[in-house]
């Protein structure tokens, strides 16, 4: 007569979860800050992405990491995977990615500024000065760009230009929304940076009526453009925010908000916003029109 064998099957219980492509929606992670410091903030990172895995049949993708404007990460995942990860330890919040709208503001007569007078000739109209610009495609030879006048950018500044068209007064053009160019289609980006930054431009006029000097807020000023927005969402903006703190900024500009108002402790860009302010940089944000 055979032996008799006892077979026993150990099961291990993983919640699997069936996820399409569709049902995937990029998250912002926030995290409380370890003890210590972090070595490698990147593989600290992905390890709450593993965790995710280990509970689920694939992992979640990262889209941006950040280091100066928030500790944590922006991740594509389902709503399944959401919850798992609002329970991991060391997760303050996961919240889904919010959408932000163009917006633009007035000229520089709205603050009473006049060409030789007052504030704005004591000023030096800039000079010395880099503004940072979230926005979404830019027209590098534009007259407004032009570097007459402009000195090479101070020593503290640390960015560097990735692509063609930069000179003294555009000395930083950088695209963190993958697989779209940097072509400024309707003129809204052009016009945010011109508006901020835009040097004196002459004989300026419109079908040849009103010919004048054009200038902007602090024509001498340096710009540095970051392009965030395709689809407005709030993961790369924080990316392009994150880069601007990276290289030393002194103001970052703005012509973008929510389409609905939020509370700040709840609204992604104004948590940024606070981080850049910690480190010395003056945020100018559009509050709607």
């Amino acid at each position: 007569m055979l032996p008799t064998v006892g077979v026993v099957l150990l099961l291990t219980c993983t919640t699997f979860f069936n996820t399409k492509a569709s049902d995937l929606k990029t998250y912002i992670i926030h995290l409380s800050s370890p003890e210590g410091q972090v070595r490698d903030s990147e593989e600290w990172y992905n390890s709450f992405l593993l965790k995710v895995a280990l509970r689920s049949n694939e992992k979640p993708m990262m889209v941006y990491t950040y280091r100066h404007v928030i500790t944590g990460f922006a991740a594509k995942m389902s709503a399944d995977q959401a919850k798992v990860m609002e329970n991991l330890s060391g997760v303050l919040s996961v919240k889904h990615e919010g959408v932000y709208q163009l917006q633009t503001t007035r000229s520089p007569y709205f603050l009473g500024l006049r060409q030789n007078l007052g504030l704005w000739k004591e000023s030096n109209y800039g000079k010395g000065i880099i503004i940072g610009v979230m926005d979404n495609g830019i027209t590098p030879g534009h007259p407004s760009f032009n570097d007459d006048g402009v000195p090479t950018p101070p020593s503290t500044w640390k960015g560097k230009c990735e692509v063609a068209g930069c000179n003294n007064k555009l000395i930083r053009i950088r695209n963190f929304v993958k697989g779209f160019p940097l072509k400024d289609y309707d003129g809204h980006r052009t016009h945010t940076s011109s508006t901020a930054a835009g040097n004196f431009v002459d004989n300026a006029n419109v079908s040849g009526l009103g010919n004048g000097t054009a200038s902007r807020m602090a024509p001498l000023a340096h710009l540095a453009f970051y392009q965030v927005c395709f689809f407005f969402g709030e993961g790369p903006i924080l990316a392009g925010m994150d880069a601007a703190i990276e290289d030393s900024v002194n103001v970052m500009s703005l012509s973008l908000g929510p389409a609905h108002a939020l509370p700040y402790y709840k609204d992604n860009v104004a948590i940024g916003a606070f981080t850049a302010m910690q480190n010395g940089i003056f945020v100018s944000c559009t509050c709607s029109r």
